[in-house]
Formats: C-alpha cells, structure tokens, sequence
C-alpha cells in the first residue's frame, strides 16, 4: 500500500472530524429515521462509508455503544480489505469512544450557574476569585521575565507559597514549589508524584492547601488536557497519585484550569470544548464538599448522567433551584464587587525616581529581571531606617525634657542611636543606587 492515504482513509477521518465538528457545534447531526435505516442497510451490506457516518452520528449523540460497534464493524470491513492502516485509523476512534464510554460512571454530581464565552489569551481577567484564596498569573508576569511557554504560577493567599510550572530537563511543563523566605525564596524543589512524560500547567491550592488542582495532558487523560486533584502524602516527600475529575470537568476538548473559591463558595472551569479557535468557555459552579457520582446502573440517573457529561445545556446540572439562585445571587455581588474595584485609583505602593522621565509607584513598574528581590530590599531598609529615625526623634524629645543627670546617663545610648540611624541612611542610599542602576540598565539608558 502506498505510504500517503488513500481517499478511504480520507474518508474516515473527514467523518472523525465531522463528529468532533458537531460536537463543537452544541446539536446532535440531522439524521432523520429513515436515512439512520437506510444507513444501517447499506452498513449490512458492506459499505464502509455508511458505517463511518453511523459511528460518527452516535459519537455525537453519546450513543457511544453503537458508534464503538460501527467502528468495529468499519475495522472488519477493512481488515478484510487487507487496508491494515485505515483499521489502525479506525481502531484508534474506537478507542477514543470506549475511553470516552468507560468515564461516564465516574461523572460527578455538580451544578453549574452560568458561563461566558471569551478570548482564550484574556481569560484569566474573567475569574473574579477573591484574593484570600491566592493569586494565578503567568510565570512571566510574576517573575518579570521572558518565557514563551504559556507557564502558571499559584500563590496562596498568605503570599507564603508558591506553586509553578516550569519545563524540566526532558522539555515537559512539570510543577515546582518553593517558601517565601525574608526577601526572597527558598530553594525550588519539583512535586514529585505526579505525571512526568507530558506537560503539566495551570496550579491551583485550596485555600486549606490540602488539595493541588493542575491540568496535563497526560496519555491517560479523556481529553487533550484534562484538570486533576492531587494532595501531599503523609511523610512530605511529595504528591499522591493524582485522580482525573472525569466528567463533566473534563471532556474529550481541553480543560485549562480548575479554581474553587471558598470565601463566596463558587468555582471556576476553563475549558474550550464547544469553541472556536482562540476563544474557551468559562463555566461557574457550585463546589461540593463531598462528591458523589450518578448511579449508572439506574436507568434514569444513567440517562442524567449522559447529559451531564455532555454539558450542552447547564440546566441539565441543576438539582437545587434554590441552591442555585443562591450561587447566582453571590456571584453577581461578586461580579459587582470586580466592576467597583475598577473604579478605585490604587494607592501608590512608595516612589522611586529612576531619572527626570521614570517615576515609579508600584512593584509592576519595574522593568530589571531582578527588581522584585531588590525592590523589596530597598523598602525593607528604608522601613528599617525611617523606624529607627522616628525612634532617634522621640529619644531626642526625652532628652531635650531631662534633667542633667539624666542626660548624661542617656548621652551614649543617644549618640549610638544616631550613628546607626546615620549608617542605615547610607545604607538606604547605596540601595537605592544599585536598584535605580538595575532599572536604568533593563531600559537600555545606563552611561
């Protein structure tokens, strides 16, 4: 058989794609019964074609035990037709729907409220999670750094941990942890335990730091990148194996990232299934403490369980309207609280003139890889030195309101006082040199 493929295969994946194309689309493929019958006939008679286009209509459709038996049907057909490439073709669409079969007990019990559709590379403006509960940013923003590799950072709400994703030695995005020490960080070791042959993004921690939520594209997954739940093991060595949230969290598309907020109890799922190119879906939900699966051998929850799984409608989710109408009503306070923060000019954090023409107010400002150490650094002294000062002028208060013998007993502690507060303004003023150098060197202005 030639090596490129031949109009059969061609064939078979244009109906594939036509499958996933409708899915994307929300609706199942217009079939009326009479062309479903007259697809089965011309199937029993051998026709390759009609096959494929039954097992892509019931792909669609969730049907998934008839689309695997027209696959198999379409892998004989083939193999007999001695077309071994296009079998493997098809057998690898069957294997996608059994992967996609096996997962729908697993489907989780869980309401969704609402969603919105936007741009894939703004998404994270559109999460309006509440600050006590950490921060996510991209590595390049948080590290004022250059990286193209789209890696994430989680920092917990205390500011105290830090949850990254950074490519390893093997060229795979795996996720990295360090400690907020004095100025700067501990010593970034890698969580161990979890998938190491594919890229793992996006972290998220509860606010309990007792479970670790990312999204990967590992082999075992439903989908392209799927969300995942892990938790540090008992002796800190590193991360328990992790679990797949199956459905309706995953899907066969791709799921970025997973957030729960627990100070307005609403949750947070990114996800592109359903959606052109460059655009992902947000969907909003209610977190469940505990979650309970649908009983798939009750005839009515297995047929909920389905709809679910797809989630083409959210109402199809909704078990409590009150609950809902409840989570709805946090969540517009919550989008309300958002808009009016818009709106509030922020404090500036100090200032620091770089030259006549840069004037910096907040830590974002700074363009020098190294100015979150070396800004922190600068204000930490420059705390020091004007504690130590305000304690030198109430010392010299007392002084001046003291009787002689008084004085004499503080003189030395005083003039101690003030050569230390003397050494720390130099010491202030050498910082600030180093980090206005710093700067002048990122904008490409140093002499």
């Amino acid at each position: 058989m030639p090596f490129f493929i031949n109009r059969i295969v061609m064939k078979i994946i244009r109906y594939a794609f036509l499958a996933v194309a409708m899915l994307v689309a929300g609706s199942a493929w217009a079939q009326t019964a009479a062309q479903i019958n007259l697809l089965k006939k011309q199937a029993m008679k051998g026709n390759i074609q009609s096959c494929a286009k039954l097992a892509a209509y019931y792909r669609a459709n969730w049907m998934l035990d008839d689309a695997e038996t027209y696959y198999t049907k379409q892998i004989i057909l083939l193999n007999k037709k001695k077309q071994s490439n296009e079998a493997m073709a098809v057998a690898r669409l069957r294997e996608q729907v059994r992967k996609l079969r096996d997962n729908l007990p697993n489907t989780s019990k869980v309401q969704f409220i609402d969603s919105v559709v936007v741009d894939k590379e703004a998404f994270l403006s559109e999460i309006k999670m509440d600050k006590e509960n950490g921060t996510i940013d991209s590595y390049q923003h948080f590290f004022n750094v250059a990286d193209s590799t789209g890696a994430m950072i989680f920092l917990n709400g205390f500011g105290t941990k830090l949850t990254y994703s950074y490519r390893n030695e093997a060229g795979h995005l795996q996720l990295f942890t360090c400690d907020k020490a004095g100025d700067g960080w501990t010593e970034s070791h890698i969580c161990r335990g979890l998938q190491e042959d594919c890229d793992i993004n996006y972290p998220f921690v509860n606010s309990e730091g007792t479970k670790m939520y990312y999204s990967s594209n590992s082999r075992e997954g439903i989908g392209g990148y799927d969300i995942y739940m892990t938790r540090e093991n008992g002796d800190g060595t590193g991360f328990v194996e992790p679990a797949n949230l199956g459905y309706p969290f995953n899907s066969e598309f791709n799921e970025y990232l997973y957030v729960e907020d627990d100070v307005n109890q609403l949750g947070w799922l990114v996800s592109d299934r359903y959606q052109p190119e460059g655009k992902v879906c947000i969907y909003i939900f209610i977190p469940e403490g505990l979650r309970t699966s649908y009983d798939y051998n009750d005839p009515d929850e297995r047929k909920q369980c389905q709809k679910v799984a797809m989630l083409h409608s959210l109402k199809d989710t909704w078990t409590d309207k009150d609950a809902v109408d409840e989570a709805l009503e946090r969540l517009v306070f919550v989008r309300n609280q958002s808009e009016a923060a818009k709106n509030v000019v922020p404090k500036k954090e100090f200032t620091f003139v770089v030259d006549d023409d840069h004037v910096y107010y907040y830590l974002s400002d700074f363009k020098s890889p190294s100015a979150y150490t070396s800004v922190n650094n600068w204000l930490a002294r420059k705390k020091h030195f004007e504690d130590m000062s305000a304690k030198l002028e109430q010392q010299r208060l007392v002084y001046a309101s003291s009787s002689v013998a008084e004085r004499q007993r503080m003189a030395n502690s005083l003039y101690q006082l003030e050569e230390q507060v003397f050494e720390l303004e130099d010491l202030v003023k050498q910082v600030e040199k180093n980090l206005r150098k710093e700067e002048l060197s990122a904008l490409g202005l140093l002499r």
